[in-house]
């Protein structure tokens, strides 16, 4: 999950004389983000938390929640119940149809297998929520902001604290990949609003947007 926005470091006097660098209040919210991710995860196992809720918990969208349950051990990413019938049902759903329609999870699962160039050859139509392709521009966006900076997310796991590296390569690497991403999708897909969602009994229209927030609820 997306890391400290911003972290204070303060500094104190030593006995000495000179100045120290203060690390209570960093390891103070180091141990509270813990204790928060640890919850939320817990209450994501036991409960049909949609991934758009889990993911605006750490401030993120559904598609980086998928990215990080997928890379978090002893987290499973619940789909679906994995069942020899439901898959039979998919599979003949997919077959009949002449349209799909791809949320974020399912970009979020190519782009994560590293398999969007499938898209490319898709034998149906290919439908894709305005809303969607906005939010992903939005994370293009925002990564660009910090890009060119170095930065790390100090973290705490079941063996003590550790702090996550993140250089400016692997930042430049991932934007280029997002904007292909958004490039395939606007190439092989019909990028459509959703007027159905505006003509919603608007309590009905709340609900959705809660659960699976714009982008989902366009979908």
């Amino acid at each position: 999950m997306p890391g400290f926005q911003a972290v204070r470091v303060a500094q104190k006097t030593g006995d000495s004389g000179g100045a120290e660098l203060d690390m209570s209040a960093i390891l103070k919210s180091v141990d509270e983000r813990h204790e928060h991710v640890n919850k939320i995860l817990d209450i994501y196992k036991e409960s049909s938390l949609t991934l758009h809720i889990l993911g605006e918990r750490f401030g993120a969208t559904a598609f980086e929640a998928l990215w990080n349950l997928a890379t978090t051990p002893d987290v499973p990413v619940r789909c679906c119940t994995g069942s020899g019938e439901e898959l039979e049902h998919a599979t003949k759903s997919l077959r009949s149809c002449n349209t799909v329609v791809l949320d974020m999870s399912a970009i979020s699962s190519l782009f994560l297998l590293d398999r969007v160039d499938i898209l490319e050859h898709w034998p149906i139509d290919l439908v894709v929520s305005r809303g969607t392709v906005n939010e992903l521009r939005q994370m293009i966006a925002n990564e660009s902001l910090v890009h060119e900076q170095k930065s790390g997310v100090l973290i705490k796991t079941e063996t003590g604290l550790a702090l996550v590296e993140r250089t400016t390569e692997q930042k430049e690497a991932y934007i280029k990949s997002l904007r292909h991403l958004v490039e395939v999708l606007e190439a092989n897909c019909k990028i459509e609003s959703c007027k159905s969602l505006a003509a919603m009994d608007p309590k009905k229209r709340e609900t959705l947007v809660k659960g699976f927030g714009q982008y989902g609820a366009e979908a």
